[in-house]
């Protein structure tokens, strides 16, 4: 079902970069190339970068709330209490045939921490309004599909997030 999953957003990522708009590839950016994730300089340089973990998030009503029952205003924060969710609380959501993913990588607080205040990059087929559109409806809670997302190592050693909604 990952590859599945995986495929999809390969392909279909390469079908939104080919008709995306010039715009929409004017800041560093993620994309596959000759099935090789590369980090896209906006001086159009490509760079390989590791991935380092991936998993399928369902954002559900409990990932909308920190442990003290505060609603969550940034789509970083409510990233991370969903994984807080998985591996502090071992709540999962479901949604439909898809069941929100276990990782090895966010274990523990620090690399949580990651989600809320590491750098994001986005696909390069993304536009402006499709990130802004992501962001938001993560901090709603009115997200229409799950949520795939990706810690990937930059070429100076540092961690970043990646994310691709499906559905």
């Amino acid at each position: 079902m990952r590859m599945i999953v995986k495929s999809a957003f390969s392909a279909l990522a390469f079908l939104l970069l080919l008709s995306a708009p010039a715009s929409a590839q004017a800041l560093d950016c993620i994309e596959y190339v000759d099935d090789t994730l590369r980090l896209r300089l906006a001086n159009g340089k490509l760079t390989p970068v590791e991935r380092i973990a991936e998993y399928i998030a369902v954002i559900g009503e409990r990932d909308l709330r920190n442990s003290s029952g505060t609603r969550l205003a940034d789509y970083r924060a409510i990233l991370q209490q969903d994984r807080a969710n998985v591996h502090r609380n071992g709540k999962l959501d479901q949604f439909d045939d898809v069941q929100e993913g276990v990782d090895d990588y966010f274990t523990t607080l620090d690399r949580r921490k990651l989600l809320s205040t590491g750098p994001y990059y986005f696909d390069c087929w993304m536009t402006s309004e499709t990130i802004t559109s992501i962001q938001n409806d993560i901090q709603s809670g009115q997200l229409a599909g799950v949520v795939s997302v990706m810690v990937i190592r930059l070429p100076d050693g540092r961690p970043a997030v990646t994310i691709t909604v499906a559905g």
